[in-house]
């Protein structure tokens, strides 16, 4: 049985994701994840790198970690919500500091969703649609 990636490779659909990620063994599973999903993959490994890929670069979807070092969490969402190119783009948090109160702040600060580290390909899916 074809994955879902498989099927939209073969309709020509691509779609782009950014991963902001610093962490090499979640970098993979979400890459996997994503992937799996129809995404092409663009990592972006610090904050540096991210907002060159967000300033030069329409993406349909950004999944960001929130321990970067030398930029804070609200300074990560407001750096993509204030792009001319990706102001609009789902924005999902992916972070193993996750409780009610900082969901709560990450939605509020223009998140799109927020999971916790690690999720499921379910939980992405859902969390996506």
């Amino acid at each position: 049985m074809e994955s879902q990636g498989e099927k939209k490779q073969k309709n020509n659909i691509i779609k782009c994701a950014l991963l902001v990620e610093s962490y090499k063994a979640c970098q993979r599973i979400m890459s996997h994840y994503l992937h799996e999903l129809g995404y092409q993959v663009d990592l972006a490994v610090d904050d540096i790198t991210a907002t060159q890929h967000i300033h030069s670069k329409t993406y349909d979807l950004i999944v960001t970690g929130l321990r970067l070092y030398g930029v804070s969490e609200r300074e990560i969402i407001q750096n993509v919500r204030d792009s001319v190119l990706n102001a609009g783009t789902q924005l999902i948090v992916w972070s193993a500091y996750v409780n009610k109160n900082n969901e709560k702040k990450y939605l509020d600060w223009s998140a799109d969703g927020v999971l916790i580290k690690a999720c499921s390909y379910q939980e992405l899916k859902n969390t996506i649609q």
